[in-house]
């Protein structure tokens, strides 16, 4: 017969679920960091994760080790839930670009953290007591004279978050909305969950098993950091949940392998103790193979429609250039044909240009997605992108000027994809400028960066718009009054190519109806 008392199932369990969830919360932070290692937002992701990672191993190790005083030095690792509730502040302020209006709560957070956690270091049983063994563990927390505190900052992390996203969540637009509200989803689910193992700690009698799935939010959320800028709830919710299931479902074949594997060792001795573990590995596999495939077959599929649709929009962009060339061959050159074919020229060229970007997006994970960097005079650069936009400024009887100074700046660029990039800034600043009004350019270099500045004399921008001009898909009521036919990705796609430059890109304005400045900062380099 098998003697269950050999076997703490709970705890096995406990254990099986924090290991798992260590090995994914460490992965997708270093997943997510990749993805964009500049982005503070994605920088202060790796960090909450592997704080999340440090308490996971702590909790592991603590609870399963017999010794008492072994345990408690192990749980003292378990401070990193101070730095969860910091980086996760953090996180958020710079997940929704607010991080200046949120800097005095981000500094107050970390200013309280680090003294707390000098205050545990410095006074051990303020933290935690010698661990005894409570439920069905060898060894549990016992909370300290002071560890009231850690679970006061843990409450005042979650209040925080929530605050902050809800404050986000009323004066963004709807789309920005959907992505806050499926952050506030997670975080309000996972935090109290996570709180559970706090009542074990002062006696009260609660398993914390009921807590574990706090240590699974993370994928919820680095999936929505990964895949979504503009966020539908409902089906992102579906997909993580999906993930999830399929996560929880492989630990529980797992668990129940190792079980099964137990069992049969107990019951028949005299059989090998491979067999079950290679016979759940081998389905493992098995399923991981064809879950791979099915993953194989969605990319392949997205690239195809991606490649279908940039030929179709090529075939008639190319008969439309050669259209508007045999046009410009057979005109009288007059100026009002002069500035007809210019204007189709014009727009087919930015036309071949988005769908090249198109194109890109297939070729993301190729080698052959490559710049091709060149150093270049910026001067001329800016220069050439005002001149394919004259057609539009005497329409609009802008007074547009270009500062260059008298030695050149230089800066490796990609020629194409630069240009593409200054005439979106500037053709912003021509659409918000009214009529008659000034757009300056302005050229000039500091020790290490290149600077271009585009100031113009438009509606401006409110300040608490600021931080959302470089959003997809995002624009402001001005604009959205002043140009009914934007949507919103022009000043992204900006964003997106300067940042490949290793470059970034700026905004300031006094307010509504005070103008804009773009600041384009590249590396400056000495020239050819």
């Amino acid at each position: 017969m098998f003697d269950i008392s050999l076997f703490n199932l709970s705890l096995f369990i406990t254990d099986v679920s924090y290991g798992m969830s260590f090995i994914l919360t460490v992965l997708f932070g270093i997943w997510v960091y990749l993805k964009s290692s500049r982005k503070t937002a994605h920088i202060m992701f790796l960090l909450l994760c592997l704080a999340i990672g440090i308490y996971q191993v702590a909790h592991v190790f603590g609870i399963t080790a017999t010794n008492s005083e072994a345990s408690r030095s192990i749980f003292n690792m378990s401070l990193s839930m101070i730095f969860i509730v910091c980086f996760t502040i953090h996180w958020i302020a710079s997940a929704l670009e607010r991080e200046k209006d949120h800097l005095l709560l981000i500094s107050s957070t970390y200013t309280i953290g680090m003294l707390l956690a000098m205050f545990y270091l410095l006074f051990p049983d303020a933290f935690l007591y010698a661990s005894i063994p409570k439920l069905y563990f060898p060894n549990y927390y016992v909370a300290g004279y002071g560890y009231f505190l850690i679970v006061l900052f843990f409450a005042f992390g979650f209040g925080a978050s929530m605050r902050m996203l809800a404050k986000a969540y009323k004066r963004t637009d709807a789309n920005h909305r959907n992505r806050i509200a499926y952050y506030m989803t997670s975080i309000l689910l996972c935090y109290p969950l996570g709180a559970i193992g706090f009542f074990l700690a002062y006696g009260f009698e609660i398993d914390p098993i009921f807590s574990i799935p706090f240590n699974f939010f993370i994928i919820p959320l680095a999936y929505g950091v990964l895949r979504y800028d503009i966020l539908d709830v409902r089906q992102a919710a579906r997909k993580a949940f999906g993930y999830t299931v399929f996560v929880l479902g492989t630990a529980l074949f797992i668990l129940g392998a190792n079980i099964g594997n137990n069992f049969l060792h107990v019951i028949y001795p005299e059989l090998p103790g491979w067999i079950l573990p290679l016979s759940s590995s081998l389905l493992i596999v098995l399923f991981a193979g064809f879950i791979w495939e099915r993953m194989k077959d969605i990319e392949v599929l997205k690239y195809e429609f991606i490649t279908v649709v940039t030929h179709k929009f090529r075939t008639p962009l190319t008969r439309i250039k050669w259209a508007s060339e045999i046009i410009k061959r057979q005109a009288h050159e007059t100026d009002e044909e002069k500035l007809a074919l210019s204007e189709i020229e014009n727009a087919n060229e930015h036309l071949v240009e988005l769908t090249d970007i198109l194109v890109n997006l297939r070729r993301e994970n190729e080698a052959g997605y490559l710049y091709d960097f060149v150093d270049s005079d910026l001067c001329a650069a800016v220069e050439k992108a005002v001149k394919s936009m004259k057609a539009r400024i005497d329409a609009k009887e802008i007074s547009l000027t270009v500062d260059c100074p008298s030695k050149a700046v230089f800066a490796s660029i990609d020629q194409r994809r630069m240009a593409f990039a200054l005439q979106i800034v500037m053709e912003n600043s021509i659409t918000y400028t009214p009529k008659g009004g000034k757009v300056k350019v302005r050229i000039s270099a500091s020790d290490s960066n290149a600077h271009i500045r585009v100031i113009d004399s438009g509606i401006g921008i409110a300040k608490e718009d600021l931080n959302h001009v470089f959003s997809k898909f995002w624009r402001s009521k001005e604009a959205r009054t002043t140009d009914t036919e934007g949507m919103g990705i022009g000043l992204f796609m900006a964003r997106e190519i300067i940042e490949r430059h290793d470059g970034q890109i700026l905004v300031e304005s006094g307010g509504v109806g005070k103008g804009a400045t773009f600041l384009i900062k590249l590396p400056l380099t000495m020239g050819a």
